[in-house]
């Protein structure tokens, strides 16, 4: 059984994959870049880190309100002058994933985009570059019947 963090981390990259964004089927659920880089551009989703709120209810098991932060990444290759644009658009094809469901799929109580960072990488034969989305995921686990 996963847990309700993997079952949005899941989630997320079922979105990105239905939206048939830039990346196309190059959604990854991992932190580390593939080891070809042939095929770009691609996303990376994976689960940052968590915080457990204060708001613990008691009972058994005890429920925990969680505070989870899920990052995307968007790497593409190109001319430094044509990167921008195609991470822009990865970017945009992103958010208007995480804006469509911010439940992810009635998992989470709140979807929040909390930063877009953008990165460049000119030191191999083509630069690489990109863009890193940063969302708080506000869920509780395990579930409460009826909330």
């Amino acid at each position: 059984m996963s847990s309700k963090r993997q079952g949005i981390v899941q989630h997320v990259k079922a979105g990105l994959l239905a939206a048939n964004t830039a990346a196309g089927q190059r959604v990854h659920t991992q932190r580390k870049l593939p080891a070809d880089l042939k095929e770009l551009p691609l996303l990376l989703v994976f689960a940052l880190h968590e915080e457990v709120t204060d708001d613990a209810l008691l009972g058994q098991p005890r429920s925990y309100g969680r505070e989870l932060l899920l990052v995307v990444i968007g790497i593409a290759a190109g001319q430094a002058e044509d990167l921008e644009g195609e991470l822009d658009g990865l970017a945009l094809g992103i958010e208007q994933v995480m804006q469509a469901d911010e439940s992810q799929g009635g998992q989470a109580r709140a979807t929040v985009l909390q930063s877009t960072d953008f990165d460049l990488d000119e030191d191999g034969p083509l630069p690489l570059g990109a863009v890193i989305l940063t969302y708080q995921v506000t869920y509780r686990a395990p579930d409460i019947p009826g909330e």
